[in-house]
């Protein structure tokens, strides 16, 4: 019994030194994306079939939202997010990753956007797996990456992202 008593002290006394030594890194998110820590490396479709993986745009701020085109909040702040689009779209340190994750978005997403036409790029998740990475629990959910990867903001629900706040924002992730 003493042994195990002293097997138990030993690990309680060395298992904060070996957890410092483990966090010398940056974290990462186990489940969902957290702010502070790297941002889970996705993989989305654009609506012609093309891969983009999220990992490819390190170096880059990163606009990640999730939406749905039956989603009124969505559809509420879809024009502002055109307007960032027009204000920093053409920066080649800007990405906006607008992900639909409707599984039938392949057919409604072209639909929507004939009626409500954008001129940001438009990414599909029709199997969920990038929802499922972030820990996306509804519509809209937006994430700011910045250029080293890691999560800096998060926000659930509807938002003017063309608000001078969040222009300044985004100009100072950029170095601006």
């Amino acid at each position: 019994m003493r042994n195990i008593f002293m097997i138990c002290a030993l690990f309680l006394l060395l298992f904060p030194v070996s957890a410092a030594l483990a966090d010398s890194t940056v974290p990462m998110a186990s489940t969902g994306a957290t702010v502070g820590v790297v941002a889970p490396d996705i993989t989305v479709h654009d609506l012609k079939g093309h891969a983009l993986t999220l990992s490819s745009l390190r170096g880059k701020v990163v606009f990640l939202n999730f939406w749905a085109t039956w989603c009124p909040p969505c559809r509420e702040e879809l024009p502002s997010i055109d307007r960032l689009y027009q204000v920093y779209g053409n920066n080649p340190d800007f990405v906006i990753v607008a992900v639909n994750g409707e599984a039938e978005g392949a057919e409604t997403v072209p639909k929507f956007l004939k009626e409500h036409p954008h001129a940001f790029p438009i990414y599909l998740d029709a199997d969920g797996s990038a929802q499922k990475s972030y820990g996306v629990t509804g519509y809209p959910e937006t994430y700011i990456i910045g250029k080293d990867g890691i999560v800096v903001g998060k926000v659930i629900g509807s938002y003017d992202w063309s608000s001078v706040d969040v222009l300044k924002s985004i100009a100072s992730l950029l170095g601006k």
